[in-house]
């Protein structure tokens, strides 16, 4: 589930990884060792927001799930009080 704030995080994280790649590429293809090193500082940094990201949307699932699980529990004890009174309602 993405929030507002995702939608320019995660494009920016993945931009990021990606320009670092193709940086890393590159300067390894002309033998530069400073772009190299920009190009994995780049890469890294897409990586650890990424990272950031992703662990805020598994938070956010998390909790979503546990609250839907209490909704299903509170619903299924419901209906089983009301089951628990038609059946006693119907015995003699």
């Amino acid at each position: 589930m993405l929030r507002p704030g995702d939608s320019v995080g995660l494009p920016v994280s993945w931009a990021a990884t990606g320009i670092g790649s193709v940086v890393t590429a590159v300067a390894g293809l002309s033998v530069s060792g400073l772009a190299a090193l920009v190009g994995m500082l780049t890469a890294a940094a897409g990586l650890l927001m990424q990272w950031h990201f992703n662990r805020l949307r598994d938070e956010r699932e998390r909790a979503r799930e546990a609250r839907e699980e209490k909704e299903h529990q509170a619903k299924l004890a419901e209906h089983q009080a009301r089951m628990e009174a038609l059946r006693k309602d119907r015995l003699p």
